[in-house]
């Protein structure tokens, strides 16, 4: 029987909430709710590009210190065919 109690005092406050709020309150509430949500999507496609950029970046370097190393020992191979010459 008591479980019924907090169910009942929240569907009674919820109604005497939407009875006493302006509905001009209530759709601009719905408008930022909606703005909010907006928001927030587009913070997670920017999180999302931060990380694509991240990764590319990592990428970048990895194969910039292949590259260098591997002109690093292209140099020492052509050091080496001079000296036995």
């Amino acid at each position: 029987m008591k479980n019924w109690i907090p169910e009942m005092t929240a569907n009674i406050l919820l109604r005497e909430i939407t009875y006493y709020v302006p509905e001009e309150e209530k759709i601009g509430a719905a408008h930022q709710i909606s703005v909010v949500e907006n928001l927030r999507g587009k913070l997670n496609d920017f999180e999302a590009a931060l990380d694509l950029i991240a990764h590319i970046d990592s990428e970048i370097a990895q194969l910039t210190s292949e590259r260098t190393e591997f002109l690093k020992n292209s140099h020492l191979k052509d050091i080496d065919k001079k000296q036995n010459i």
